[in-house]
């Protein structure tokens, strides 16, 4: 997708409505009760041509203005409304069920474009998209690179329009050069809210993600170790954080012995011990 709308890096607002484009596209009018039968045949021809309009956040079946009709819009490299575009079968149950072909200028706004393709028309042409980012919880964590951050605002504003479970987007700044491994962090988008609740391993932790040390992409390593655990083994972890081994360790029945250097961390491992309602064999 393309657009007129160039950001500059000082922009004050990010404007959506910016983000209109018109695509002249060929549809086929169908009566109602026809609809399901007209798309299922078309649909059966698609492993052979792509036919139907393929497009996120837009269905390709729509309402007519008669509430006695749906258009069936089809890929945009369909371009007139010649019969003979479509294959056989689809052309044979096309004239059966009495529909026809007509011009259909579709409209797409911000809402239709993905965060890739916004970002993508926001960005010079020699700056990469940043599409890697860690989820935790209702919070979305960035190592944004020097490039993007004159747009870092718009990344985070457009990333929580296009992920609804979101409401908090930050960005890490510098290392990690405390004892803690707490990062410094800056407020791109949404709500400065950094208590939030993940789930892993069929437990629930609790966190402060500005005070506590946290990686989701560790939920693999902690589930592969933690099956190793067995009922009878005695757990000492030293460095345990908020409990991310330790508490399904105990819940599987192993004795635990746990802490933590940081007492933030110390707090939310006695809080994620009261969530998770362990009541035996953690110390």
């Amino acid at each position: 997708m393309s657009t007129a709308a160039k950001l500059g890096t000082q922009a004050a607002e990010f404007d959506r409505s910016r983000f209109v484009k018109s695509i002249p596209l060929i549809g086929i009018r169908t009566p109602a009760k026809s609809t399901s039968k007209v798309l299922a045949v078309i649909k059966k021809n698609q492993q052979q041509k792509q036919l139907l309009l393929d497009l996120p956040r837009q269905n390709s079946v729509i309402d007519d203005q008669s509430k006695t009709s749906k258009i069936i819009l089809l890929q945009p490299e369909i371009t007139t409304k010649e019969l003979t575009n479509l294959p056989e079968s689809a052309q044979s149950i096309v004239q059966s069920e009495g529909c026809e072909l007509i011009d259909y200028p579709l409209t797409l706004t911000y809402p239709q474009w993905s965060y890739e393709q916004v970002m993508r028309d926001v960005l010079p042409v020699d700056v990469e998209v940043p599409t890697g980012f860690e989820v935790v919880g209702h919070i979305a964590h960035f190592n944004l690179k020097d490039p993007v951050l004159p747009y870092k605002h718009i990344v985070g504003q457009v990333l929580l329009d296009k992920v609804p479970q979101l409401r908090t987007v930050i960005n890490k700044k510098g290392t990690v050069s405390n004892k803690f491994r707490v990062f410094e962090m800056e407020l791109l988008a949404g709500e400065p809210s950094f208590e939030t609740e993940v789930r892993e391993h069929n437990c629930v932790f609790r966190l402060d993600f500005s005070k506590v040390y946290w990686n989701s992409r560790l939920q693999t390593e902690h589930t592969r170790l933690i099956n190793t655990f067995a009922t009878t083994n005695v757990i000492c972890d030293m460095f345990c954080g908020i409990g991310p081994f330790v508490i399904p360790a105990s819940k599987r029945g192993c004795t635990v012995y746990c802490n933590d250097l940081n007492p933030d961390s110390y707090h939310w491992l006695q809080q994620n011990i009261k969530t998770n309602k362990i009541k035996k064999n953690i110390y």
